[in-house]
């Protein structure tokens, strides 16, 4: 039969066990959380990813076929407007070689209701160069962009395909509210809200109005989650 003392040092040794036990079950809950919420990170970052790889081909089949889009006489290449006014089309934008701003144009390049991973309607910028209402005097191969990228240093990011390393168009995903970005509830679909004309309470890395190009892009800033694709000439000749 065992002795008292004996039977309370089994008991004193449960007790670290019990602790290890806790803390490895702790541990797991963590890990899970911390596994989930990457988990959803990552689901964000790949709806983003491809609603800004959608909208780039559509403004790439756009380009292509402008010809054949009721513009007999025109030539290939033209990238649509911005929505500026929340209707989800593309209008005339400012004055001829005036770059310009606003939401994607979804409903004329035949999208769906594009958002990126955190729900919010993509943004879009285009060079007076390319866009098409009104028109540049002219567009051919040699014309370059408006839009000079810039890394986290500072330095220029030069495009090939274009002479002078430029974009020609912008794609932009806003991502959520950053601190002091005030945004309001639209009516349940992209464009159709008078805050397709309020840039700064999305955009972090460009705002309006955009000025004479080039126009410095930055594209990594420690107080920007937004996210963008570029399009330049060669990517709309090729």
């Amino acid at each position: 039969m065992r002795t008292g003392p004996a039977r309370r040092r089994q008991r004193g040794m449960l007790l670290p066990a019990l602790i290890v036990l806790l803390a490895v079950g702790g541990l797991g809950w963590l890990l899970s959380r911390q596994d989930s919420a990457a988990h959803r990170d990552l689901i964000r970052e790949a709806r983003t990813a491809d609603a800004l790889a959608t909208a780039r081909e559509a403004l790439l089949g756009y380009a292509a076929t402008y010809r054949n889009r009721e513009h007999a006489n025109a030539d290939f290449g033209y990238l649509p407007c911005p929505d500026l006014d929340g209707d989800g089309s593309s209008e005339t934008c400012g004055t001829k070689g005036q770059t310009s701003i606003g939401r994607l144009p979804y409903l004329t390049l035949n999208l769906p209701d594009l958002r990126d991973g955190n729900g919010e309607c993509l943004w879009y910028a285009v060079s007076g160069s390319f866009k098409n209402n009104p028109k540049p005097e002219a567009l051919n191969w040699d014309s370059t962009g408006g839009f000079r990228l810039r890394d986290g240093a500072g330095q220029v990011i030069a495009l090939p395909g274009d002479q002078a390393g430029l974009a020609a168009a912008l794609i932009i995903a806003p991502g959520s509210p950053m601190p002091g970005q005030q945004r309001s509830p639209g009516p349940g679909r992209c464009g159709g809200d008078p805050e397709a004309r309020h840039i700064e309470a999305y955009l972090e890395i460009i705002g309006s109005p955009l000025g004479n190009p080039p126009i410095d892009v930055p594209t990594t800033r420690p107080e920007s989650n937004d996210r963008l694709l570029t399009i330049a000439t060669d990517d709309i000749y090729q």
